[in-house]
């Protein structure tokens, strides 16, 4: 017991007169940056980017149809053939960049959480289109066909934005 009181006691002295020092290899190991904890987060930060990037990549895609099924649709109006196609294409998705923006879990400016969620405003906005589409198609088709280069801008500047957090993600440590 007198050992355990003198250890004890040698390692209260230490923390007063070294208080920077840590107590714990292990500890310091796992907290801290450049430390295990920091190297685990940020692989998962560049997984959540790499979603995001691939969620671009995806509405990209899911635009081109959009857009090709809108000019079918004035198209077939336009030369009185039938019905527009009553089907509307696959909307945006936007789960990775919800998260991002709920989690923030990039070190950022503020600029590029304003671009991020305005391009997610701009997600929501034609997601509402095509919810509409069935009702509304051929003011729909036309209102895509005549905004379809805002939407890729939107989706090129934001895709360059985490392309470049990514990159400086990835160059830490």
């Amino acid at each position: 017991m007198q050992q355990f009181r003198n250890t004890f006691k040698a390692a209260i002295d230490d923390c007063l007169k070294n208080p920077n020092a840590p107590d714990s290899r292990v500890l310091d190991t796992l907290g801290g940056r450049g430390t295990l904890f920091e190297i685990f987060r940020r692989d998962d930060a560049i997984r959540r980017l790499d979603a995001v990037i691939s969620e671009l990549d995806t509405n990209g895609a899911r635009l081109s149809v959009a857009i090709k099924d809108a000019k079918g649709n004035v198209e077939i109006v336009d030369k009185k053939l039938h019905k527009p196609t009553m089907t509307g294409p696959i909307p945006f998705s936007t789960a990775a960049i919800s998260l991002l923006i709920a989690d923030r879990y990039v070190e950022a400016e503020a600029s590029f959480f304003d671009a991020i969620e305005s391009y997610h405003m701009s997600t929501q906005f034609f997601n509402g289109l095509i919810d509409k589409w069935d009702r509304e198609t051929l003011n729909i088709s036309k209102d895509l066909i005549e905004n379809e280069k805002t939407y890729r801008k939107d989706i090129e500047n934001t895709r360059s934005l985490v392309s470049k957090a990514r990159d400086k993600l990835s160059k830490r440590f």
